[in-house]
């Protein structure tokens, strides 16, 4: 399967990047524009090859990453071709940021709300959750606080 994974170098991504990758028969395009995840990030799960939108408009070989911003529209459009699955964790994560410009974070086209569904990534991936939300969420910020 070809996959598209946005904001793939940073720390959800380069997660999902090794699942994949350890499920074998996967070719995995990621699209980042480097503000939190760096190349380094993706390089510690992952042996990649760094291609420009010229080299685009084929399914992904092995891993790719295009370093690129997804709110312009025609790259997002391009390294979108030849990809079945696209998964979407760009997003801008600190909170400092989005303090100073709170506009910034509520950007034209962005989802207001999501109901997450991981019923595809069960299907597709045989992944099943290790622990329940409640406990995943104490774990994440136990781990922020250390």
């Amino acid at each position: 399967m070809n996959w598209l994974i946005t904001g793939g170098c940073g720390f959800l991504g380069t997660a999902f990047v090794l699942r994949l990758l350890q499920q074998n028969n996967h070719s995995i395009r990621v699209l980042d524009n480097l503000s939190i995840g760096k190349r380094e990030d993706l390089q510690l799960v992952a042996d990649f090859v760094e291609i420009d939108s010229s080299e685009l408009g084929n399914p992904p070989k092995g891993v790719e990453l295009v370093v690129g911003d997804i709110m312009n529209q025609d790259l997002a459009i391009q390294v979108a071709q030849g990809c079945d699955v696209i998964v979407h964790f760009a997003a801008n994560t600190g909170v400092g940021p989005s303090v100073d410009d709170p506009r910034a974070d509520m950007r034209l086209g962005d989802v207001k709300r999501n109901f997450s569904d991981t019923s595809k990534a069960k299907q597709r991936l045989g992944w099943l959750p290790k622990v329940k939300l409640p406990e995943g969420l104490n774990k994440t910020v136990e781990y922020f606080v250390k």
